[in-house]
């Protein structure tokens, strides 16, 4: 075996052996030697790692990974103190708010795509996932004299682009205003301030 091999190896036989034996001092924490990870059961997982500073430990799963350097020499119970007093606390943190905050961002999603099913319902028409910077979807619909495209926006609300003949663009004029939807908007008038000439 060449030398760098033999390196890899023995590294990794502590990394493993570390993650083995901390497991017995991290309450409901488990050993997963595939990734070199101690595993919670509410889903953290901490990483042992062999980086280009040295061992560390990586909590992953939250807005941000957390990290700390720790030998993987030191004594399991030794390590599991680093991570209970240095890693644990911020990352826990972390941790939680993140997934509350995708929790409710998930449920934001799925309220819009059952309204966005309404509409497509009531219209008769599909709806198509646009994959932009998120995925968005959008309620088309393909008739004999008009062809709409409802899209969600940035602003909780709906965007709609309906593209009609002249006629048909009269009628939907006309029932938008006796429906009260399109409504003149008046400007207001701005104040003149009246300039001073300025005396020589």
């Amino acid at each position: 075996m060449r030398e760098w091999e033999v390196k890899d190896m023995k590294e990794k036989l502590q990394r493993r052996k570390a993650v083995r034996n901390t497991a017995k001092y991290l309450y409901g924490f488990k050993p997963n030697h595939e990734q070199d990870a101690l595993i919670h059961d509410s889903g953290f997982k901490l990483l042992f790692y062999n980086g280009y500073k040295g061992t560390e430990i990586l909590g992953v799963g939250g807005q941000k990974s957390h990290r700390i350097g720790c030998s993987f020499k030191k004594c399991p119970k030794k390590i599991a103190k680093d991570i209970e007093k240095r890693l644990l606390p911020d990352y826990k943190r972390d941790f939680i708010n993140y997934r509350a905050e995708k929790a409710a961002l998930e449920e934001k999603r799925a309220h819009h795509r059952q309204l966005m099913e309404a509409l497509a319902h009531e219209a008769l028409g599909e709806i198509k996932a646009h994959h932009g910077g998120h995925v968005k979807h959008n309620v088309y619909v393909r008739g004999a004299n008009a062809t709409i495209t409802i899209t969600e926006n940035y602003r909780e609300g709906y965007d709609a682009k309906i593209s009609l003949d002249f006629g048909q663009a009269l009628k939907l004029i006309k029932y938008l205003k006796n429906e009260g939807i399109l409504v003149e908007e008046i400007e207001e008038e701005k104040p003149h301030y009246r300039r001073n000439k300025r005396r020589r």
